[in-house]
């Protein structure tokens, strides 16, 4: 009476779910991204370094850092090349 739908189907189910679950882990690590982004240059904008899209366009993966490198990169870096060297340093020094 009601049909069936892919819910009905195990293997439909099972996909969509899967599909589901990469999705919000996408999401969430591009959250991370954003949010450390937005305070990175914040805290570098306090500090007098005016940081540029074209900056933030040359930067890493942020996800894959530290907190604590991430904010110690920011804190010891002197203008915003030195701060995408420094990150960049830090994530070929956390991969090797």
């Amino acid at each position: 009476r009601e049909g069936t739908g892919p819910d009905d189907d195990p293997l439909l189910r099972s996909q969509r779910r899967q599909r589901f679950e990469a999705g919000r882990a996408e999401g969430f690590t591009e959250g991370i991204a954003t949010v450390r982004a937005t305070i990175m240059c914040e805290i570098l904008r306090s500090r007098g370094i005016e940081v540029s899209q074209a900056d933030l366009d040359r930067l890493p993966a942020l996800s894959e850092l530290s907190d604590a490198d991430i904010v110690s990169a920011v804190l010891d870096s002197e203008s915003a090349a030195d701060f995408v060297r420094r990150v960049r340093r830090r994530l070929l020094r956390d991969r090797g």
